[in-house]
């Protein structure tokens, strides 16, 4: 699903990410125990308990064909909502570093997590200068949980649908990061599957008290004139449904209409099974008529061979 809107602004981490590329300058893959990649930044995920320390490393490689100089500072996430910040927590090398052309060097930091730090989501940055060309920039976004919460509160806050666009809006009121995964379907009446898409395939992480907006923009051209619904079934990491549903007609111009739209739990099993249960009774009214037509026909056929059949020998 392509995401064209989110609702997690995160202004340090640069879109100049190409830009380094282009230079020669690349973030190589990261080495944390547990992460995860966002489509627009590097973003890495941590936990741990209070009172203990966290060790991670970013590794940059040199791809041009000169000497680049590159050194680091730490940032605060700033989201569409405040969170909680582990920037006091991290410790990062004082000096900057050369690294030659060709050349991959690895930077570790370090996460103290106090001892007292209660059971929550804790986010901070850091921020990869290259002191070379103009200042172009990019960054590492860092994701901890110390373990203990599970407050985690998703939901799906809209769902909307015309004929340029599909967006689905989840929010998490929680106050620790997770993700929202699952099916966005299209089936018609007969209860088939017209078309569906991953909802959220990049395990895209939600802040706390935050939300992101999953926009797809061709999810319903070409669809056939008829009625169709529109499911949202998405479960979080935690095991909590975020469900919907919008139904709707189209017509032969590729006109949308909402018919109904709901946000909360969806049967989806029973939903497939109503949408077939129609179609299954549809046919089968259609089957009885036919044998009622096929019948009166074929006794209104009878009576009018014996009506005009002669007994054999006479005139």
């Amino acid at each position: 699903m392509k995401k064209t809107k989110k609702h997690i602004l995160i202004p340090i981490v640069i879109v100049a990410l190409t830009a380094i590329v282009s230079m020669g300058a690349t973030l190589a893959q990261t080495s944390p125990t547990q992460q995860t990649q966002a489509p627009s930044a590097l973003q890495v995920e941590y936990s741990g308990l209070p009172g203990t320390s966290i060790n991670g490393q970013i590794s940059i490689l040199n791809t041009s064909k000169e000497t680049r100089t590159i050194t680091l500072s730490i940032e605060e996430c700033q989201a569409e909502s405040k969170v909680e910040s582990l920037t006091d927590w991290l410790v990062l090398p004082s000096e900057g570093f050369t690294v030659e052309p060709g050349e991959k060097v690895v930077i570790p930091y370090t996460i103290n997590v106090p001892a007292n730090a209660p059971a929550q989501g804790y986010y901070g940055a850091i921020q990869v200068h290259t002191a070379n060309k103009e200042g172009l920039e990019t960054g590492q976004l860092i994701l901890l949980e110390v373990e203990g919460s599970n407050n985690k509160e998703f939901i799906l806050q809209d769902l909307s649908l015309n004929e340029d666009s599909l967006d689905v809006v989840i929010g998490n009121s929680g106050d620790v990061h997770g993700s929202v995964e699952g099916l966005i379907e299209i089936m018609d009446l007969k209860g088939n599957m017209v078309n569906e898409i991953p909802l959220n395939g990049n395990g895209e992480n939600i802040l706390p008290n935050n939300a992101v907006t999953y926009v797809e923009d061709s999810y319903t051209k070409n669809l056939p004139a008829g009625v169709y619904y529109l499911v949202v079934d998405g479960k979080a990491d935690n095991g909590q449904q975020v469900q919907g549903k919008i139904t709707f007609k189209t017509d032969r111009t590729g006109k949308i209409e909402i018919i109904e739209k709901y946000i909360g739990a969806v049967d989806v099993d029973s939903l497939r099974g109503v949408a077939q249960g129609k179609y299954v009774v549809f046919q089968t009214v259609l089957a009885v008529i036919a044998i009622f037509i096929f019948t009166v026909a074929f006794v209104a056929i009878g009576r009018y061979c014996i009506v005009s059949a002669k007994p054999f020998g006479r005139k």
